[in-house]
């Protein structure tokens, strides 16, 4: 809904947020950074604007928010309609959300105030659901013509009351299931204010579209590399798109608890395919540690979606073990760390505990075939006590 414009300090633009590192700062230290946003011309009056802000020092974490009412002047006398709707969105029962706004202009206080609104063929009858009204309101359909009558409104001029001479009718229609992409549904409205001569409203027209497919993520998995001279680990995030529709770039972030989450690096898109980013920058313990990652896909207008949520861990007090793909439909593959022992054993069992098979790992790493086992959770056993959840696909 906002457009960045430009800021106080130097920042970090990803599209839809800012980031500005401080480096080293002091107890007391304290400072006013100033951005400047335009907001879109697509966004209606009333509605709402919300910007989130956190700050993260160590392993504090301190988050604000803030809620904007976007106003404006309009025309009194108008008719405003659900812009656009895709096909899919239409077989899903989506409404088209139509309000007519009038105004009593005129010197003299308007008893009755009646609004006829002749209804397209594409929209469905009885389909009407009424939202809100300014005034007490009676609804009949005759024919393809909505009447909303207003009796004995008295409804002020706006000499007299400029608030006050405002109203407005708000309801629902749901298109036919029969529309298709490049169909156009318009919608105006007469309004008459006694028995003068009616007011007719623009014409709001709702297009039918195709749906634009977002990106597409077909495999996301995780990696743990480890150095072999230390007790430093890497997690490789692995992905492959089949379709990039608009889409700018992919945002990396990562989580301790699965709650909180940071960017710890992007990629731009590319169209489709496979994509790989090593977080080199993880925190080193002589603790397990689970982590969690998800992707943020960013548009190019600066709208964005979030992946399903992958975890991985990383225990410090010993060489990892670490298994890909999963979830996997054939062949499983279990990499080790260089301190592991060469002929460790290991047990596949279900979810319930009841034994599939033994496996002597021989190499550090290793692929097994579980492409006779049925879809399903396994249970993957070793004899340190470790044990990873293998989905078969």
């Amino acid at each position: 809904k906002l457009i960045y414009d430009s800021s106080s300090v130097s920042v970090t633009n990803t599209g839809n947020s800012l980031s500005l590192n401080l480096g080293n700062i002091v107890p007391g230290y304290s400072n006013n950074i100033i951005a400047y946003f335009s907001v879109k011309t697509t966004v209606p009056i009333g509605d709402s604007i919300v910007s989130n802000a956190s700050l993260t020092a160590s392993s504090l974490n301190v988050t604000a928010k803030d809620v904007a009412q976007v106003t404006g002047a309009f025309d009194p006398n108008d008719k405003q309609a659900t812009p656009e709707l895709s096909t899919t969105q239409v077989a899903e029962g989506k409404r088209i959300d139509y309000t007519i706004r009038f105004q009593n202009t005129g010197n003299d206080t308007a008893f009755h105030v009646v609004i006829a609104d002749t209804l397209d063929s594409k929209l469905n009858l009885n389909s009407l659901q009424m939202i809100a009204t300014s005034h007490l309101c009676k609804t009949t359909i005759k024919d393809n013509i909505i009447f909303f009558e207003m009796r004995d409104i008295l409804l002020p001029d706006s000499n007299v009351d400029k608030l006050g001479s405002n109203g407005f009718i708000r309801f629902t229609m749901q298109p036919k299931n029969t529309v298709v992409a490049g169909n156009n549904i318009p919608n105006k409205a007469a309004i008459y204010f006694d028995y003068n001569s009616p007011i007719i409203t623009n014409t709001a027209i709702t297009q039918i579209k195709t749906p634009v497919l977002p990106v597409r993520i077909m495999s996301y998995e995780l990696r743990i590399m480890s150095e072999q001279t230390s007790n430093e680990k890497r997690i490789t995030n692995l992905w492959t798109t089949a379709t990039e529709v608009n889409t700018s770039h992919f945002i990396i972030q990562r989580s301790e608890d699965g709650r909180i989450y940071k960017s710890v690096g992007s990629i731009a898109a590319k169209g489709f395919g496979t994509y790989e980013f090593i977080d080199s920058k993880l925190p080193i313990t002589n603790d397990k540690l689970t982590f969690y990652y998800r992707l943020m896909a960013v548009d190019k207008d600066g709208s964005y979606q979030f992946s399903e949520v992958k975890q991985i861990t990383i225990n410090y007090k010993q060489q990892a073990v670490s298994i890909y793909p999963n979830p996997t439909a054939n062949k499983l593959i279990i990499s080790r760390g260089s301190n592991s022992q060469a002929n460790e054993d290991a047990v596949l069992t279900d979810i319930t505990g009841k034994k599939i098979m033994n496996i002597q790992l021989r190499t550090l790493q290793q692929t097994i075939d579980i492409s006779e086992l049925q879809k399903g959770i396994y249970m993957l056993c070793f004899e340190n006590g470790e044990k990873l959840k293998v989905v078969k696909q």
